[in-house]
């Protein structure tokens, strides 16, 4: 597999990591879907050292806050779950073609400021596209795990590196209830 590292990638940072289904197809159809990609996610984490802040599951595309140990774990993360997926997904719906556009885009988050924005704003993607009333209503977000206070392991709640005193990511972001 070839590794292409972009050179906007900065080790030890924080990305907004979108991938999205071939020509706008949906890539979840069932919620055993749904739980199958956050059990995939949950295993290459570890497996590549990511920490994953914040995530939001649409149909058509998934949307993810994660802290890179090494900038090259990214590229591999993603398409390690993405190729997993896609192998899971054909199989069951007896599929041939690509399922995710071209590659994943990511965007690195520069501060603590712009970190609980994208949370957010990620968060709130199911809201905004009409398909809950409240954010805590959809269950394929890190939303209602952090709101609520439930723990999940695919959730990371502390900032390795940043030192502006804030301990755990739950502490300090808003608890905003749309």
């Amino acid at each position: 597999m070839e590794v292409r590292v972009q050179q906007f990638l900065e080790q030890n940072n924080c990305h907004y990591l979108i991938t999205k289904g071939a020509k706008n197809q949906e890539v979840f159809f069932t919620p055993a879907d749904y739980r199958y990609y956050l059990r995939l996610l949950k295993k290459y984490k570890r497996q590549f050292s990511v920490m994953i802040y914040g995530f939001c599951l649409l149909s058509q595309e998934v949307h993810l806050i994660v802290y890179l140990q090494d900038r090259e774990m990214l590229s591999l993360f993603i398409n390690a779950v993405n190729q997993s997926y896609s192998i899971y997904f054909n199989a069951k719906y007896q599929k041939q073609k690509s399922l995710w556009y071209r590659r994943f885009r990511s965007k690195l988050i520069n501060g603590n400021g712009n970190l609980e924005q994208y949370i957010q704003w990620i968060e709130f993607k199911p809201v905004k596209n009409r398909l809950v009333n409240s954010i805590v209503e959809y269950p394929w977000s890190s939303c209602a795990y952090r709101v609520l206070g439930r723990s999940y392991p695919l959730l990371d709640t502390s900032l390795p590196l940043r030192s502006n005193g804030k301990k755990s990511i739950y502490t300090w972001l808003p608890l905003v209830l749309f």
